[in-house]
This record gives structure tokens, sequence and C-alpha cells, in this order.
């Protein structure tokens, strides 16, 4: 297979991610594939696609659950370790406990939520979150609760009130029980985020907020809209940015729009979220890969946590495409991963646990069956890896554009190549094994970095 190798050796993708993977085992030495995932600051499933690319290149080997350099030479310079945030404000009883409680979860719906952070990394952030919380009493809202972490700070701040909105009713549901077991008590909310007019506008001292990542900053603003409004004058916002599957720069216009509304930095701390692998996304080449060299995963990618002070009222509109989240639950139930849990049990699940009378996904929305190889072309042109595709889906390319488009960059292919590259644009099915499958999970990965918006 010729066009899978040159991926690996040449495109700017890969070559960066070797970089970054190889810069880590050079301070590292050797480390397990969790600990690559977060150090590198890369998604688990393109680290896995780098391991294999360095290990062609004969630079690392990866064998008993761990991953190391075959020269690493010498190792004058090394990195300071990553910040252990100080947990005290969270009981260690009560985390211990917690970490019990939070393996047994709501099963996730995909269409309006994303991955969720690990009981170790919830803990974290919930001390996080407490450090922010000045005086003996007050108010905080959770403006979605999908990783649990509520409960521990009902827990920890017994005289304070706690609000959580949330689509999900089971999210709710697990919040409250949660609490209740660690003797706090929250008030929860049923309520869609992108349309609701929450109560208690400028009264709350803390707003806690996880947004999914938009290129354009669409999401974002839209929950720090919310965030802004519920905020007292001087209160804070602690949420998520940075996320370790987008390329640098990415969160750009967020970042503009969080100080358009009034919202100005005051902190932020490296990977300080780490978010759990689904049971059901490794494909079968994958989970082999890993089987063979006895590599676990338990961490799939990482956000950096960030602190806000609400400085004054909006002054002008944030900018940005306004966010218009029944077309992005509509975008979701065709997401890979979706598709990977099984689109109509997700669907029931939305339809079980959504906001009375709002549509979970419209149904007239044209299904998105293939990966966009543009993304393959789009990211040759930057060496950053950081691409400019701002469309859902590219249009489909026909066989004299591919071969057009490979023969530019001087990639070299071969005729099973060049139809599989056609396959995937019109199918999600990714081969178990081989070239083809390693290639099918190369467009993915490139997609996936490349896409500016999931609708």
């Amino acid at each position: 297979m010729k066009l899978i190798n040159w991926l690996y050796a040449a495109h700017p993708f890969f070559r960066e991610m070797k970089k970054d993977i190889l810069s880590v085992l050079e301070d590292q030495e050797c480390t397990n594939l969790d600990g690559l995932v977060c150090a590198s600051r890369r998604p688990v499933r393109s680290v896995l696609l780098g391991i294999r690319a360095l290990e062609l290149s004969k630079q690392l080997s990866a064998d008993d659950g761990t991953v190391r350099l075959n020269n690493p030479g010498n190792r004058t310079a090394r990195r300071p370790p990553r910040e252990k945030f100080d947990r005290s404000a969270v009981d260690a009883n009560v985390a211990e406990r917690y970490q019990g409680l939070a393996k047994d979860r709501e099963d996730p719906s995909l269409l309006w939520s994303q991955r969720r952070l690990n009981p170790d990394s919830a803990v974290e952030r919930a001390a996080y979150i407490v450090k922010w919380c000045r005086g003996l009493r007050g108010k905080i809202a959770f403006l979605g609760d999908d990783d649990l972490v509520s409960p521990l700070v009902a827990a920890s701040l017994p005289d304070w009130q706690v609000y959580v909105y949330d689509i999900d009713a089971a999210v709710l549901s697990k919040a409250q029980d949660t609490a209740e077991i660690l003797g706090a008590s929250l008030l929860a909310e049923h309520a869609d985020l992108s349309k609701a007019a929450l109560k208690l506008a400028g009264e709350i001292d803390v707003v806690v907020s996880d947004p999914f990542p938009t290129g354009d900053g669409s999401f974002e603003v839209m929950f720090w809209g919310q965030v802004s409004t519920l905020l007292k004058r001087g209160g804070i916002s602690v949420s998520t940015i940075g996320a370790s599957h987008k390329p640098v720069g990415y969160d750009s216009a967020a970042l503009r729009g969080q100080e358009a509304l009034g919202l100005a930095l005051l902190d932020l701390r490296e990977s300080f979220g780490r978010y759990e692998t689904f049971s059901f996304e490794f494909s079968s080449w994958e989970m082999s890969f890993m089987k063979e060299r006895r590599l676990t995963s338990s961490i799939s990618q990482t956000k950096s946590l960030m602190a806000a002070r609400k400085i004054r009222e909006p002054i002008a509109m944030a900018p940005g495409t306004p966010f218009d989240f029944d077309r992005w639950s509509a975008a979701t139930a065709n997401h890979y991963l979706t598709r990977q849990a099984g689109a109509s049990e997700q669907r029931r699940l939305a339809a079980e646990r959504g906001v009375i009378g709002d549509a979970p996904f419209d149904e007239s929305a044209p299904p998105r069956e293939g990966f966009n190889v543009g993304a393959l072309f789009n990211l040759l042109s930057t060496d950053s890896g950081g691409g400019g595709n701002t469309s859902p889906v590219a249009a489909t390319y026909d066989r004299a554009s591919l071969e057009a488009g490979l023969r530019s960059a001087e990639a070299p292919y071969t005729e099973e190549e060049i139809a599989e590259l056609g396959r995937l644009q019109c199918s999600s099915s990714i081969y178990d094994d081989g070239p083809l499958a390693e290639l099918g999970l190369a467009v993915r990965a490139m997609e996936s970095w490349d896409r500016k918006r999931l609708d």
C-alpha cells in the first residue's frame, strides 16, 4: 500500500502528530497510552495511528502496555511535570464514595451531549470550582452536567444553593440521586439551554459550563450568553477551552465571543479535563492493535479549564454565526459516534429524556453517509495541521479529482486505495483489518481534526 505509507511519512497532519508524540517520549522515556494522549494533547484514535506510523519508521516500540523510544538519546532537558491541582476542597471520603457512584451512569445521549469526564477528573474539576466559590453562602449554577460534577460541589458547599439545568432528564435524575447519597441536595430544572429563559438572571455567583467546541464559536457563545445573563457583576464563569481533538487556535472565535459577552479571562489550567472513551467506539483494527501491544485506553481526549469574571454587561452581539441547536442536533444523529452507538437507540433515548415539545433532531435532514475525504487535501495547506473547512461536508470528489489532488501532492497510491477513497465518501463503514482499515481510520481522524462545525 502506497498512500497510507505516504500519509504516515509525509502528510502534515501525521508529521505534526508524530513530532508531538516524540516530544513526549523524549521527555518521559516511556508511558502508557492514556499518558501519551494527555501529554501529546491528541485524541486517542489519532495517537494510535501515530504510534503505528512511528513503529513503521522504527522510532518507537509499543508492547506490554507501554510506549517508548527505540533510541532515547541524551535526555538533558525535561519539561515540568503536569500540574496537580489541590483537591483538598473536596473531602477525601466524599471523593471516594463518589468514585463508586460515578461508575453506574445513565446511557449517554449523543444527540445532545459529548464525552464525559472520568471520575478522577470530575473530582479535580469540583475542587477547582469550589476554589472560586468565595464566602459562606452563595448560588452556583451548572449549565448541563453529564459530567456529574454538581453532586461533589453540593456536598462540598452545604450552605450554597446549587442549581443544575440540563436537556436530559436522566442526567438530572442521576445528579440528584448522587447528591442525596452524598448527603447533599441540589435543584434541577429540565431545560433546553439553547432556548430557555432561565430564572435568577443576575443573581448567580458562579456558573459552570462545558460547551461543545466549534470553530466559529457559535456553540460556546450560546452557552456563555446564558452564563453572562445569570451571573451577577463580578461573578465567575468556570468553563472549558482548548479541546485536544482540534488544532491550536481552533477556539479563537469562542474566546472573542467570551470577551464580547463581558467575561474576562482570569485563570487557565492545561488539560484539567480528561474525557472517557466509549466502549463501542474502537474499530476491530484498533482493538487488535491495542491487544497485540497490551495497550489499554480510558481517556479519549482532554480540554483545558478556565475561569473568567463578569466585568460588565455585553456591549455588542458576540461575533460568529448564530447557533441553531435543532440543526446541530440533526447533525449529531449522523455523527459517526452516534451511528456506532446505534442511531435508533439514540433517538429513543432523546425522545424519552428530552424536553417535552422539543424535537431532538430534524427527520427531514439529509443523512450523511460517508466521510469528508476532502480533509486530506484541506490539511495539506497548513504546517500545523489546522484545517480550513467550514462546510459540513465537502462536495464529493470524482475519481479524476481524487487522482489530480493526490498527484498535486506528489502522493503515490494504488488502484485499491483510490477506489477506497471513493467508497469512503459514500459509506462510513471502515474495514476491520489491513491497510485499507488504516486508510479509513486516517481519513476519519483528518476529517474530525479539520471540521469547523458539527452541523
